[in-house]
């Protein structure tokens, strides 16, 4: 029951967030919540962290076995590069740099 309702808070969380982006990107977001679009990028990989290290514990296995594990792995693991890349290269086609 917790691993649906973590992942049922990573959905609304990452559809705020790209809401957030949207705000953002259109200029109809202020300047002192700029940075939420980047909190909620990163909460999200938390939250898919943590789901993952709840399945490897109940499974007993690396959570890799089907399409939806793989495919919530494949979103946190391409999450946190894009996070990455945006920390280190500072580049502003990635995500828009903080303020």
């Amino acid at each position: 029951m917790l691993e649906i309702n973590l992942i049922n808070v990573n959905f609304v969380l990452l559809f705020g967030t790209m809401s957030f982006y949207w705000l953002k990107s259109s200029s109809f977001l202020s300047n002192q919540l700029t940075f939420l679009p980047h909190l909620g990028s990163q909460l999200s990989v938390f939250v898919q962290i943590l789901f993952l290290c709840l399945r490897w514990y109940s499974s007993g296995h690396f959570p890799l076995s089907n399409l939806y594990e793989s495919l919530v792995f494949l979103s946190c693991s391409l999450t946190a590069l894009l996070i990455y890349l945006t920390e280190t290269q500072k580049n502003p086609f990635l995500l828009p740099p903080l303020l």
